[in-house]
């Protein structure tokens, strides 16, 4: 069976001296593994088509009973945002791909989950802040994956959680302040953390940036997807750590909005 379409590439590894093993997420077929022959080798094949999280169209064959497939080549559609000129927007592209990798289903495509990373990259080549784009991707993946709760009321009273805050409890249920209090395995789940994960379910990531959420938000937002992805894939990303909220400058406004 031979698929062409296009797909995010997630990460490559060596397979021989020169062939390499690709991830890669497509729009139409979800994840797939191949064989690049001689991608270590071929520039006119592969070129620059197989940096993390660049979009290209994929040209790939599978064969019945074989676990990988063979990537017979790849066009560079988008290249990966700051790839070259901006590290931050490099590693926090490394973190997209890496989740990714985890939540998406191999041969089961998620339309909205590719639209979600084509978005967020595009943001993130457009100047947002990297840190912030992370925030956002990781809170809608972990709405599709089914591992984030309503976030609009107690589900044991029905009260609208507020400015107070919330408690995350286990089994995937957001609790009021009041209702959560002495729960076994609760999280803390501050207003400001709160109401920026609302926002990003609500806005697009630049409406987002334009609000300029707080760091202390921002990073209330990343201790609440640390401990949700770890109760996903078992074992925490590698790369989160290199993709943190920024501290606001002394005596101006917040961080997280859109770089210049």
């Amino acid at each position: 069976m031979r698929l062409e379409g296009p797909a995010f590439v997630l990460r490559t590894y060596p397979l021989a001296e020169s062939d390499r093993i690709v991830v890669l997420y497509s729009r139409d077929e979800g994840k797939l593994r191949g064989v690049a022959p001689r991608a270590a080798a071929s520039r006119r094949r592969f070129g620059g088509a197989l940096s993390v999280l660049c979009e290209v169209e994929a040209v790939y064959h599978e064969r019945d009973g074989r676990d990988l497939g063979r990537l017979e080549g790849c066009r560079l559609l988008v290249p990966t945002p700051g790839e070259g000129r901006d590290l931050e927007a490099y590693y926090a592209c490394v973190y997209l791909a890496e989740i990714l990798d985890q939540v998406g289903r191999e041969r089961e495509p998620d339309p909205i989950l590719y639209r979600l990373t084509r978005r967020c990259a595009g943001a993130l080549d457009g100047g947002m802040d990297p840190a912030l784009a992370a925030r956002y991707f990781e809170v809608w993946a972990l709405r599709l994956a089914g591992v984030l709760p309503a976030l609009e009321h107690c589900a044991r009273c029905g009260r609208d959680p507020g400015a107070g805050g919330a408690a995350l409890l286990p089994g995937e249920e957001l609790a009021c302040r009041t209702c959560g209090r002495g729960a076994t395995g609760a999280r803390r789940l501050e207003g400001e953390a709160l109401a920026l994960m609302r926002l990003i379910l609500a806005a697009s990531p630049e409406e987002v940036a334009a609000r300029q959420p707080a760091p202390a938000a921002q990073a209330g937002v990343a201790r609440v997807a640390a401990a949700q992805f770890l109760h996903l894939v078992e074992r925490p990303f590698r790369s989160a750590a290199a993709v943190v909220p920024r501290p606001a400058p002394a005596g101006g406004p917040v961080g997280g909005g859109v770089r210049r």
